[in-house]
């Protein structure tokens, strides 16, 4: 199988799981239920912009949540979980919408492109907040093998469902925060509007 099955630390699959049977009353059988394919746990990278700019690239982005995906009647949602400061977990944010369907809609499809099969990929997730990028990030052994794809609502050129190598996805970031940096640099006034 191209995409390998990343198991979230327990302590996060039993917030995640707590979560649901406080707010899904019906969800209660899910502790003995609890697959990956159900609930895909994955992820959350965040990269800074600079390591972008600089020969970093992707190499440093952090992981800052973990997610899992719950789909019923009503949709799915993805609930993240996040490492406390004592180093305890607990439900960080929980997101629902267009991005969290394609999320779980994408990962079947992923496991048939002939492009992943020749690899072994972990299937995460990748945000950059200040240019409003959001991707599912496959993670090779080595980041030059690295495959995005990126989600709904996609930007500069990005195209959703799309699998972009690492050297194309890295390229069109680049020129995307160069072009921020270059229309914050304009401003004479840091209060001043664009």
């Amino acid at each position: 199988m191209p995409i390998r099955q990343i198991l979230a630390p327990e302590k996060s699959v039993v917030k995640y799981t707590g979560w649901l049977t406080q707010r899904k009353p019906k969800s209660v059988q899910l502790k003995r239920t609890f697959t990956y394919e159900k609930a895909l746990p994955h992820k959350v990278y965040h990269a800074q912009l600079s390591d972008i700019l600089s020969e970093v690239g992707f190499s440093q982005a952090d992981v800052v949540s973990w997610r899992h995906l719950h789909t019923d009647q009503h949709g799915t949602v993805a609930v993240e979980t996040k490492v406390g400061k004592r180093g305890q977990y607990h439900v960080h944010e929980v997101h629902s919408g267009h991005m969290v369907d394609a999320l779980k809609e994408l990962y079947p499809v992923l496991k048939k492109k002939k492009e992943l099969r020749t690899g072994d990929y972990e299937y995460s997730f990748l945000r950059l907040f200040s240019l409003k990028i959001c991707a599912v990030w496959l993670r090779a052994d080595s980041r030059e093998a690295d495959f995005f794809v990126p989600l709904p609502p996609c930007f500069y050129g990005l195209e959703q469902d799309k699998l972009y190598t690492y050297a194309e996805f890295t390229d069109i970031v680049r020129k995307a925060i160069q072009t921020l940096q270059t229309k914050t640099d304009t401003y004479g006034h840091p209060m001043q509007g664009g």
